[in-house]
């Protein structure tokens, strides 16, 4: 396992993270910011894993929520370091859930030399971009993070498997896709040779290496003091959990 240096020796369960995040709002250090620094962070992995990243071809699968938001941080940040990146986004980019990850997703947009772009929000559309599955060397897997809930759906399922086949190192934004972040539970999951999990260790470290790959743990700036106070990230908690529907579809919340 290999890790960032963190302050952090417990395991952080999603509901906390969500409470940091809010937290950190509150405390000045907005989503936008804490996407930033993850990006980076993914990108400085991915660098370390693949020193030889000019000769890359590096494929982005997105989705619409904050972790494919961390994913088009990543893409640019490679980018940058003259890598060849294609990003598939598993949605329409008008389906992108939070401001900051559409404003990411506009930024890349703007890179159209550098960066190859391929919303793909049905299967229909997905099926043709097989081969950059096929071809790539790495591939980022941005789809959900923390925030899975309920059944795998296409085209997210086709795209799980799609990267699991293929034969590019592949790295996992946080949590493996697919994968419950507390519990480890899951019908359909990406097996990545590597996990960047951010801001503290989570749950799923537990799971054995052959569902996880080396994990390495990178903080991205929540202040300290999120943790601590009982701020606003702390009441959405409480009343999302007075209203917390009995069922939900997976569409990549986080």
């Amino acid at each position: 396992m290999g890790e960032g240096t963190i302050a952090h020796s417990r395991r952080y369960r999603s509901f906390e993270i969500g409470v940091i995040d809010e937290n950190s709002s509150y405390l000045g250090v907005d989503r936008r910011i804490l996407m930033e620094n993850a990006g980076a962070a993914v990108a400085r992995v991915v660098e370390r894993e693949a020193p030889s990243l000019s000769t890359a071809k590096i494929l982005v699968v997105a989705g619409p929520g904050n972790n494919g938001g961390d994913a088009f941080v990543a893409a640019r940040h490679l980018a940058s370091r003259a890598a060849r990146v294609s990003v598939v986004l598993l949605a329409r980019p008008e389906q992108i859930k939070t401001h900051e990850a559409s404003a990411n997703w506009e930024a890349l947009t703007r890179m159209r030399r550098s960066v190859e772009l391929h919303p793909a929000g049905t299967l229909e559309e997905l099926q043709p971009l097989r081969r950059l599955f096929e071809e790539a060397d790495i591939i980022l897997d941005g789809i959900f993070g923390t925030g899975i809930r309920g059944e795998v759906r296409e085209p997210y399922r086709t795209a799980i498997n799609l990267i699991n086949s293929a034969r590019a190192l592949k790295v996992s934004i946080d949590v493996p896709s697919g994968l419950d972040p507390d519990t480890g539970g899951h019908t359909i999951a990406v097996r990545p040779d590597v996990t960047v999990t951010l801001h503290g260790p989570k749950s799923f470290m537990d799971m054995p290496a052959e569902l996880i790959g080396r994990v390495y743990v990178e903080p991205i700036g929540a202040p300290p003091d999120a943790e601590t106070i009982a701020g606003p990230g702390d009441l959405v908690h409480a009343l999302s959990r007075l209203r917390r529907p009995s069922t939900a579809i997976v569409e990549g919340e986080g």
